[in-house]
């Protein structure tokens, strides 16, 4: 028996959408399994960056761990973030 938990529980909601929108049965049937996939592939990617150690953002990686060249970085990008997009007009 095939478990598939996000197909039995969204199985309606992707019918009636592939219904209002009119779209083949192949269509309607490769939506449902790719959200299925994509929804086992999350907490799978979470597990193994979990695993290995990833921090969740930049922030939580101690600045001395951090290489010259993402020091660099992430100070361009603050400064970038900071200018609120204005940084498109600045000449490099």
């Amino acid at each position: 028996m095939l478990r598939l938990p996000t197909i039995r529980s969204r199985f309606e909601e992707i019918a009636c959408a592939a219904e209002r929108e009119q779209v083949s049965y192949l269509v309607f049937l490769a939506e449902l399994v790719m959200t299925e996939c994509d929804d086992r592939d999350r907490p799978r990617a979470a597990r193994r960056s979990h695993g290995v150690g990833f921090p969740a953002t930049s922030v939580d990686l101690p600045r001395a761990r951090q290489p010259r060249s993402a020091r660099w970085l992430l100070l361009l990008l603050s400064e970038m973030r900071a200018q609120q997009g204005r940084w498109s007009a600045r000449a490099w």
